[in-house]
């Protein structure tokens, strides 16, 4: 069974396996998802795919007290003290 990529136009073969298939497919020139239906060897529908799970960005890490460095906000007028090599 051949599909046609519908972001480049890229034709591949993806055996016949896939004759009664749902589901997704990758391109291997563009590496697009495609979302495929079949049937009976024959393409009843494509889209472009997108995963099922939702990406969840995470929320920033805030810094506890004791995390903070003295050379943070307000540390410009702190210069530490200068070691010199005996």
């Amino acid at each position: 069974m051949h599909i046609n990529c519908i972001a480049c136009g890229h034709r591949f073969d993806v055996g016949r396996a896939y004759d009664d298939y749902e589901g997704l497919v990758r391109c291997g020139t563009c590496r697009c998802l495609l979302d495929i239906r079949t049937q009976d060897g024959q393409m009843r529908g494509v889209r472009i795919g997108m995963l099922n799970t939702p990406v969840e960005t995470p929320a920033p890490r805030v810094q506890t007290p004791s995390e903070q460095s003295s050379w943070g906000a307000g540390a410009q007028d702190q210069t530490p003290p200068l070691r010199v090599a005996a």
